[in-house]
C-alpha cells in the first residue's frame, strides 16, 4: 500500500497531474520544482499545500531522487 510519506506525495501531486517519478530530478532540483508546483496550485485557485505536507513531499522526493551523475 505504501508508506504515509508516499501516500501524502501521491495525494498532493495527483491533485493536478500524474505524480512524477522521484527519479525525474536530482535531490537538489526538487525544492524548486515543488515551489513551482505550489505557485501553480495558487494560480489555479487551489489550496496551497500546508507547510508540513510540502516538507513531507520534498523529503520523500529528495530521498528517492535520481542519484548524481544520472
Amino acid at each position: 500500500m505504501g508508506s504515509a510519506r508516499f501516500k501524502n506525495y501521491y495525494a498532493q501531486c495527483s491533485a493536478c497531474h500524474a505524480p512524477p517519478r522521484p527519479t525525474a530530478h536530482k535531490a537538489s532540483e526538487w525544492p524548486s520544482v515543488i515551489a513551482r508546483m505550489q505557485e501553480h496550485r495558487i494560480e489555479n485557485r487551489m489550496l496551497p499545500m500546508a507547510a508540513p505536507e510540502m516538507i513531507a513531499v520534498r523529503d520523500y522526493l529528495m530521498q528517492h531522487a535520481a542519484k548524481p551523475g544520472n
